[in-house]
C-alpha cells in the first residue's frame, strides 16, 4: 500500500478513517493522500495544496477565496495533528464520486479508504451514491468504514467470493494485507436459494482455490442465507471479524440494475470495514 486516498469532510467518521489509514500506512511505509472536496458553482475550480491557492473561471470573489483557506486552514491543522510525516493533501471542486475517483487514477492509489457517514452539515458527502459510486468504479481496492472501529486490528479477516477463477490479482493483494497484520484468513461462501450449490462441490472447489492461491493460516466456511449481503454480514458477526473483503465483479448499466450489488449492499450495512476489490 504505496499510497492510500483519504477523503475528508473533517466528520469525526472522516477522521477515524484518516486513522484507520494512517495505521495501514505505518506498516506498509506508504504514503497518505488527503483529499477535501468542496462544492462550488459550477463555472470555478479550485485547487489548494500546501503550496498556495488556485481559483479560476469565477472572477474575483472574495467569500469562496475565504471558503477555501478555512478548509486550508482545517486541513493543516489536521495534517499537524498526526503520528505520521507521509501525509500531504488537495483541495479542489467537483463532482464527490467522481472526484474521489479521478484524484485516485491520477495519483496511481493502491487503496481508497473513506467513512460512509457524515455528520450535520456533511451528512450528504460520503453516505448513499457517493460511497456507491467509488465502491463501483474504483480501479483500486476500496476500504469504507460505517461505523467507527474500536482499533485497527485485523486479526481476523473475512474473505467473501465465488470461489472462481481469474482473481490472481484481488488475492495476491489481500494476501499481503494478511501478511501485513498477521490475520487469519476466513474464505466464506455463501449458499443462497437462487445460486444454490451442495457442499461437496463447494468443499472441492475451496480446496482448489485455496491451493491455486497458496492460502495459509486461512478457513472455509459455507454459509446458507437468503441473500449474499446478509450471509457475508452475518457470517462475519458471528466470527466477530475485523474486516470484510469482497471480490468484486462491479457490474454496471443494465447487469447491475438486474443482479444487484452485493458490494453495495455490504457496505452499506456491515459493523465492520470493508474492503471491496475490484476484478474489472
Amino acid at each position: 500500500m504505496n499510497k492510500i486516498i483519504v477523503p475528508t469532510d473533517f466528520s469525526s467518521f472522516a477522521d477515524q478513517a484518516l486513522l484507520y489509514a494512517i495505521e495501514i500506512a505505518k506498516k506498509s511505509g506508504g504514503e497518505v493522500r488527503l483529499l477535501h472536496i468542496m462544492l462550488t458553482p459550477d463555472n470555478s475550480k479550485i485547487e489548494a495544496t500546501s503550496e498556495g491557492v488556485n481559483i479560476s473561471g469565477y472572477g474575483e470573489n472574495e467569500y469562496l477565496l475565504n471558503a477555501v483557506k478555512g478548509s486550508k486552514q482545517n486541513i493543516e491543522t489536521l495534517v499537524k495533528s498526526l503520528d505520521y510525516e507521509r501525509v500531504s493533501y488537495l483541495i479542489c471542486s467537483g463532482n464527490i464520486g467522481q472526484s474521489i475517483i479521478d484524484f485516485a487514477e491520477k495519483e496511481e492509489a493502491d487503496l481508497i479508504v473513506m467513512g460512509t457517514q457524515g455528520e450535520s452539515g456533511y451528512d450528504s458527502l460520503f453516505v448513499g451514491s457517493n460511497a456507491e459510486k467509488v465502491v463501483r468504479l474504483a480501479q483500486c481496492p476500496v476500504l469504507t468504514i460505517r461505523k467507527k472501529p474500536e482499533s485497527v486490528t485485523l486479526s481476523k479477516i473475512v474473505l467473501a467470493c465465488d470461489l472462481g477463477k481469474n482473481q490472481e490479482k484481488a488475492v495476491e493483494q489481500i494476501k499481503k494485507v494478511q501478511t501485513l497484520f498477521g490475520s487469519e484468513l476466513y474464505l466464506v461462501y455463501v449458499n443462497t436459494p437462487a445460486n444454490f450449490t451442495c457442499t461437496q462441490d463447494l468443499e472441492e472447489k475451496a480446496v482448489r482455490f485455496a491451493e491455486e492461491h497458496q492460502l495459509s493460516n486461512y478457513h472455509f466456511s459455507i454459509y446458507c442465507e437468503y441473500v449474499e449481503d446478509d450471509g457475508i454480514n452475518r457470517f462475519a458477526e458471528s466470527i466477530n471479524a475485523n474486516l470484510i473483503v469482497l471480490i468484486s465483479h462491479k457490474r454496471q448499466g443494465f447487469a447491475r440494475l438486474l443482479s444487484g450489488s452485493v458490494s453495495e449492499g455490504v457496505v452499506g450495512s456491515a459493523q465492520v470495514p470493508v474492503m471491496t476489490f475490484s476484478l474489472r
